[in-house]
């Protein structure tokens, strides 16, 4: 997924900090963090992630899963499987690679079966 993702950036000319401004997100999402899983299968995300990114307690959440692993991310009032619709309208605008637009699709191939 985070190969998927810098293939993505470079085929639109973006920094990695152009490309978290364009999601609406922290530079910091490109960091690396490991936390251990819980017995309950629960991950602790680190207070300074979650105070950065407004994430307070009862904070729904969207959890998806995929080939690659899990992707979270705060509830969002367009559902994921649009926002990734748009995104993807804006590489093929800016001449993203076909592979990029693969990947892509599927990625909505696997919002769709959730």
């Amino acid at each position: 997924m985070r190969d998927n993702l810098k293939s993505a950036r470079k085929a639109m000319g973006l920094t990695q900090q152009a490309m978290a401004d364009r999601l609406g997100i922290g530079l910091r999402h490109y960091q690396t963090m490991v936390r251990n899983l819980e017995d309950l299968g629960r991950i602790v995300i680190p207070k300074e992630m979650r105070t950065q990114l407004e994430m307070g307690p009862g904070t729904p959440m969207e959890i998806i899963g995929t080939d690659d692993g899990i992707f979270l991310c705060k509830q969002q009032e367009l559902p994921l499987s649009e926002r990734v619709r748009r995104l993807q309208k804006e590489a093929i605008q800016e001449g993203a690679s076909v592979e990029v637009i693969y990947q892509m699709n599927q990625l909505l191939d696997v919002l769709e079966d959730c």
